[in-house]
């Protein structure tokens, strides 16, 4: 028996599409080179990652792909990160245009929209909200605290797992609550 990264006998069970760049750019002065770089890695790469995984996947009992979009995309907007909520609100349609195309190989397709989880990226004080800007927007989480990437795993392991086995299609928004309180 053969096994690479959770793929046994060319069978793959989930994919998990966890890719983004989010670059503080203003509009004004954002450039074709920009924007593409953002489309790539944010969305674009899910694509060919899950149309390279397909043959192994349609090979799964259980198969699932859980692609991570972003409440700034799927919710709210994001001053300065046009490319970036654009991405991302495109991975939700993508999740529903390929949970579409996939449910008749028994492929599961569904999201994840993440708030503000403590991350590299959202600690970047140049391209997004830093230390400070996290602990200033902390009160304004119904759960009271910042998330963490735990956070986002367990939804991502249930999504993966045959107790969603009745969900396609859809983008878990998983934020404390910030989204509905706003």
């Amino acid at each position: 028996m053969t096994e690479i990264g959770g793929a046994t006998d060319n069978r793959l069970d989930c994919v998990v599409n966890n890719a983004g760049i989010a670059h503080k750019q203003v509009f004004a002065d954002l450039s074709d080179e920009q924007w593409n770089l953002t489309m790539n890695v944010d969305l674009r790469g899910m694509m060919y990652v899950v149309r390279a995984a397909r043959p192994m996947l349609v090979n799964s009992d259980q198969a699932s792909v859980v692609c991570l979009s972003s409440i700034a995309g799927a919710a709210v907007g994001w001053g300065d990160h046009v490319p970036y909520v654009t991405a991302k609100s495109g991975v939700m349609g993508l999740v529903k245009g390929l949970a579409i195309d996939m449910a008749s190989d028994g492929i599961r397709v569904n999201g994840i929209a993440p708030g503000l989880i403590r991350t590299a990226q959202s600690l970047s004080e140049e391209h997004s909200v830093g230390p400070e800007g996290l602990a200033a927007m902390e009160p304004s989480v119904p759960l009271g605290r910042i998330g963490k990437p735990e956070d986002i795993a367990g939804v991502a392991m249930f999504l993966a797992s045959e107790q969603a086995g009745y969900l396609t299609g859809q983008t878990i928004i998983v934020d404390g609550g910030l989204t509905v309180a706003l």
